[in-house]
């Protein structure tokens, strides 16, 4: 978890972050309805970067700007996240089946395309 701290920002977000195959660079991409941002991050040389990631690496920067650019642009108060019409939120088990009842250990919610979540109902 301290690792995500970079990640966790004082309102809700969508990030991705990511690290190519031989480190030589790493990215984050993120949004909310105001805004959306992607950071960077390499070497110029295109030398492979030592014990970096996009958490420990874009991450931070892109958490900063994000904090700075929706209190700029929603005066402290970002829009908050809707689900679309056509998605459906589900339980489904984290193990091994796709849907099981309330209450069975290792279920969690995840959400589906209204037409595509059959196999979670």
């Amino acid at each position: 978890m301290e690792r995500t701290r970079f990640l966790n920002l004082p309102f809700q977000v969508a990030v991705k972050t990511g690290t190519s195959n031989d480190s030589r660079d790493n990215w984050t991409i993120g949004y909310t309805p105001d805004l959306a941002v992607g950071v960077w991050v390499g070497n110029a040389d295109y030398t492979p970067m030592l014990n970096t990631t996009g958490v420990t690496g874009a991450g931070p920067i892109w958490a900063q700007f994000m904090t700075y650019a929706i209190n700029h642009l929603t005066g402290g108060n970002p829009t908050p996240f809707s689900m679309p019409s056509g998605i459906v939120q589900r339980t489904i088990c984290t193990v091994s089946a796709p849907s099981r009842p309330r209450g069975v250990p290792a279920n969690r919610e995840e959400y589906f395309a209204a037409d595509q979540s059959a196999a979670a109902t």
